[in-house]
């Protein structure tokens, strides 16, 4: 990776792009509440997640 660090930007504005116009998505396996923080992380030690984990412990 690191011989590639001077294409970071070049790669950064393609993955910013394909975003935008719906070719890469991002997966999310988020839970409610603090108190799934546990079964979360169990989660994502054991590879049953799908995704991004996240833990929404607030709605904004």
């Amino acid at each position: 990776i690191l011989d590639y660090m001077d294409r970071y930007p070049e790669a950064t504005e393609a993955l910013v792009k394909w975003m935008a116009e719906g070719k890469l998505k991002a997966r999310l396996d988020v839970s409610d509440g603090l108190e799934t923080a546990l079964q979360s992380v169990k989660k994502l030690y054991t590879g049953e997640n799908t995704g991004k984990l996240m833990v929404r412990v607030k709605d904004v």
